[in-house]
């Protein structure tokens, strides 16, 4: 039966309405999250993204990266179209580049990252912490779940921290403007054409963070910043042995009177106050700086043994500052030489290690969020889709770079040398020439756009030298 009447349309998105709510977290990723200590193990990303040092600069670095070469639709048109959407503010304030800019980046640490379509608002950021995507079975090839929209915490609360159990949806509302929200205004359910779930593995609805894998090194390093921190604030001697006097344990009792007090009860007594004593002096120790001043009795004996501790934080500061980036680098997928954590070892040129860390590495992420966002994102804006820009070679660049530096020389030359300056221009027109010809004569193929502007500057060259 065809839909005939905006009543109809009501009546079918309240029982739309209905199925969600009898849903609730039965048919959301939100029970997962619990069952595998996600919620933990996000808590911990999170704390490794704000504090280790080398985390923020490799992203950041990485982020440079894929948008060197600025999003393209392919034709000039279009680009006008792309670019007054990237560069309008949302209603934030925040321009929509710089929102995908950020959603890339939250992407890469935590394995996902919403954006939510505002219209002609723009575009803002979902923490991935804040939704879950919408499950229901596949009622057509069966076998699995399917993505069907979003659950989104909008009061800043983690959504898996959340009751969706009994969820009371504010109908008239939803009636009214087709927004599916609960009347506490704490959650609200938005479609896949309202939300992209961007993510970094998107055989995975909640993608996957990399910072879930090698977690021993990880939490080595965590450990290592929070043991130094521990050190510079409590500069104590570490670990002390303190030995009890013979003459108070009962042993080499010295006058009658001693010895008629080593009934058990006596010896008990001396026992507490020991440890007592031990116990308070512990602590003095655990919290004393180098002005200290700490006096024990004599129950103790005067020598003081100091242990030394095996492992001193301030000997691994070299190790972490020296491997930290990386670390972080290799568990992002990229190459530590190409974000600057890394040194180069041999006769290698910068120029080819960017291009091939840039090939293998930041090409393949650039079309893995591209396709995500052109998806989403083009038909909403009235282009046919949106990718990243062809890289162009550094190393090619910067050789015909050179290259110009000797058509000039030689072109200066010709223009005032004497005739010996001539040979010497020529010389150098026929070392040009080798350098970007192949063994048969043929222009060799160079990724640039000056490749033509050679070509012209070859034959203004060759038609000099003929009519000499």
């Amino acid at each position: 039966m065809g839909i005939t009447s905006e009543n109809d349309i009501k009546q079918i998105g309240t029982e739309i309405l209905d199925d969600m709510l009898r849903c609730n977290t039965v048919c959301t990723d939100i029970s997962t999250f619990k069952k595998t200590e996600y919620k933990v193990m996000e808590d911990f990303i999170d704390w490794l993204y704000h504090n280790l040092p080398s985390m923020s600069y490799v992203v950041d670095r990485i982020i440079n990266f894929i948008f060197s070469n600025g999003l393209t639709t392919g034709d000039e048109e279009q680009d006008k179209k792309l670019d007054a959407f990237l560069y309008a503010q949302n209603i934030q304030g925040v321009s929509n580049l710089n929102v995908l800019r950020e959603a890339i980046k939250q992407a890469l640490v935590f394995g996902k990252n919403g954006i939510r379509w505002l219209g002609d608002d723009g575009i803002i950021n979902v923490n991935s912490r804040h939704y879950a995507c919408l499950l229901e079975d596949n009622e057509t090839h069966y076998g699995f779940k399917e993505v069907i929209g979003f659950i989104v915490s909008v009061c800043g609360e983690k959504i898996w921290d959340m009751n969706t159990e009994e969820l009371d949806f504010d109908r008239d509302l939803f009636e009214r403007t087709g927004v599916v929200i609960d009347k506490d205004r704490k959650i609200m359910i938005l479609s896949k054409d309202e939300l992209l779930n961007l993510r970094n593995d998107t055989s995975k609805n909640d993608g996957v963070s990399p910072l879930k894998y090698d977690q021993q090194r990880l939490q080595l390093l965590a450990a290592f910043y929070e043991r130094l921190n521990h050190d510079i604030i409590y500069d104590g001697p570490g670990r002390i042995l303190l030995r009890v006097n013979k003459n108070y344990t009962g042993e080499n009792a010295q006058s009658t009177g001693q010895i008629l007090n080593q009934g058990q009860a006596a010896r008990d007594g001396r026992t507490e106050k020991i440890k007592k004593e031990i116990e308070d002096i512990g602590k003095q120790i655990k919290k004393s700086s180098s002005d200290n001043v700490i006096a024990i009795s004599d129950y103790f004996d005067g020598d003081i043994e100091h242990l030394p501790r095996v492992t001193k934080a301030t000997e691994l500061l070299k190790w972490a500052t020296e491997n930290e980036g990386r670390i972080i680098a290799q568990m992002l997928g990229i190459s530590p030489t190409l974000v600057g954590v890394d040194k180069i070892s041999g006769n290698i040129s910068q120029d080819k290690i960017i291009d091939k860390d840039m090939l293998g590495d930041i090409i393949p992420l650039r079309e893995k969020f591209a396709v995500q966002i052109s998806t989403w994102i083009a038909d909403k804006i009235g282009v046919r889709y949106i990718y990243f820009d062809k890289y162009e070679m550094k190393q090619v660049v910067d050789e015909n770079d050179s290259r110009m530096k000797v058509v000039k020389q030689a072109i200066d030359i010709r223009r005032y040398g004497n005739e010996q300056d001539q040979r010497v221009a020529d010389g150098l027109m026929d070392m040009l020439d080798g350098d970007i010809r192949t063994a048969n004569g043929e222009l060799k193929t160079l990724a640039t756009k000056k490749v033509g502007f050679f070509k012209k500057i070859l034959n203004i060259i060759t038609r000099k030298k003929e009519r000499n």
